[in-house]
């Protein structure tokens, strides 16, 4: 078996062919070359323009809405589901607004809907890929369609809807279980999970770890550029936001569970996916996202605020 670290080493050209009911809208990684119809399904044509390493797909009865950058000039795109997946409507709420039968669920399922949800995920994705163009360097032309790359996102059906973009796609659901819903707060994951996603666009794709021992660079960048957006995107009331993102950080690294065992507890940084254990099942999300973030942020203050960060664009340029 290829180990992950091998495998996103390992890039290919892909020309993918999709036939999907016609009802269906399909989204892929590369650019669309050609779409038609054909025995009564739609059929879509993308072409990867350069090599990558990871391909995937979403299909579904998208609605699509188009989020153009005149800063980056990156091609934005969310393509949300007119209905909230079944999962949230036997709550009782809709995406037409049906009032949900359980009065705790109301808030949350009302800030769901998918196309008001889309939205914000767009304008956070938008703003996150100015700021990582800014600090690290547009290195997706190299790895992307160029000149005008591309980042969509779309709904997941079934579940809820998820960041898909250029070349990976990554569920929302997926990242909220995995850090435990009921420990922390929903708006908080809401706030840090697209500029996650998008940051991964440098760290994780353009540059990829060596071995499971640097693993954590990508996780914790991915986790610090989220602290940057909290810092810099937000307005000019950015304050509580972002001490409330370390906070909860320091939370997820500290943290004990029922064996008195927290992340922090179970090893240092470099042991990656070997910081899991039947005693430690949340350490590696603990340390390699929350702690490599905190190490990157205590770097940054090192090297006196910001007065570091083009060193960062600099190699990522040059990669």
């Amino acid at each position: 078996m290829v180990s992950e670290p091998e495998r996103l080493r390992r890039k290919a050209l892909y020309d993918l062919t999709f036939k999907v009911p016609p009802s269906n809208v399909l989204i892929s990684v590369g650019k669309l070359e050609e779409q038609h119809t054909e025995a009564g399904f739609a059929v879509t044509h993308w072409v990867t323009p350069v090599p990558i390493a990871v391909a995937g797909f979403n299909y579904g009865q998208y609605k699509k809405i188009d989020f153009p950058d005149a800063i980056t000039h990156y091609e934005i795109a969310g393509y949300y589901l007119t209905e909230l997946p079944d999962s949230l409507r036997r709550f009782g709420g809709n995406a037409s607004g049906g009032v949900p039968s359980n009065p705790m669920a109301s808030q949350a399922l009302s800030s769901m809907a998918p196309a008001s949800m889309t939205k914000y995920a767009l304008d956070q994705a938008r703003a996150q890929m100015q700021l990582c163009t800014f600090y690290s360097a547009r290195v997706l032309t190299k790895t992307c369609t160029s000149p005008n790359s591309r980042i969509s996102t779309s709904a997941n059906p079934g579940r809820t809807w998820c960041i898909c973009r250029f070349p990976r796609t990554s569920t929302r659901p997926q990242r909220w279980m995995m850090f435990g819903p009921y420990r922390h707060k929903f708006s908080g994951f809401v706030q840090e999970v697209t500029p996650h996603e998008v940051a991964h666009q440098w760290f994780g794709h353009a540059v990829s770890w060596a071995s499971y021992h640097d693993q954590w660079l990508s996780e914790g960048f991915a986790e610090f550029a989220a602290a940057l957006f909290l810092q810099q995107a937000v307005g000019p009331k950015w304050q509580k936001d972002y001490i409330d993102f370390w906070e909860r950080q320091r939370v997820r690294i500290l943290e004990k569970n029922i064996f008195g065992v927290s992340p922090n507890d179970a090893g240092p940084l470099w042991l990656g996916l070997r910081l899991i254990s039947p005693r430690s099942g949340q350490a590696y999300q603990g340390v390699t996202y929350s702690k490599g973030a905190y190490v990157l942020s205590m770097l940054r203050s090192l090297m006196r605020a910001d007065t570091g960060l083009p060193e960062i664009r600099t190699r990522l340029s040059s990669t």
